[in-house]
């Protein structure tokens, strides 16, 4: 399980790596939290879903919850926070990374195959007889 901490530490290391950060206080794990937050319901809303598990109430997300992000893109959303959060101070990371992160995401977002629904009527019974029992369907609960 990837919990928000394990994103936000590691694109905080980012930021550090880039010169943006020099040492994280302890506040700033709780407002990356809120940025990553902030950054994922971004792009949910524009399509770009990646499984990330928004909190039920805004600003309530802890490092300890689960973040739905499957293993395979935990590196792009730690190189997308970090350029988000480098964004809204005036700051810019390396184009590389986020642009990587950005394909991937929306690699996985293009192979999403979205829930099926079983159509309203479905044959009852095998149907492999003549007989007006093979002819009666279910009517999704409706009396017959």
């Amino acid at each position: 399980m990837i919990t928000k901490a394990h994103i936000v530490d590691g694109a905080l290391q980012m930021l550090a790596v880039e010169g943006l950060l020099l040492q994280a206080m302890a506040d700033d794990q709780r407002i990356a939290i809120q940025h990553l937050d902030d950054m994922a319901a971004a792009y949910t809303a524009l399509g770009l879903d990646g499984g990330y598990i928004l909190p039920l109430e805004y600003g309530s997300s802890t490092g300890s919850d689960d973040s739905g992000v499957d293993v395979g893109l935990a590196g792009p959303y730690k190189a997308l926070l970090a350029a988000y959060i480098a964004q809204q101070y005036g700051k810019q990371v390396d184009p590389g990374k986020t642009d990587w992160a950005m394909k991937m995401l929306q690699a996985q977002s293009i192979e999403s195959v979205g829930t099926t629904k079983y159509p309203v009527t479905l044959p009852m019974g095998s149907g492999n007889y003549d007989g007006p029992e093979s002819d009666v369907y279910y009517r999704g609960g409706l009396p017959l």
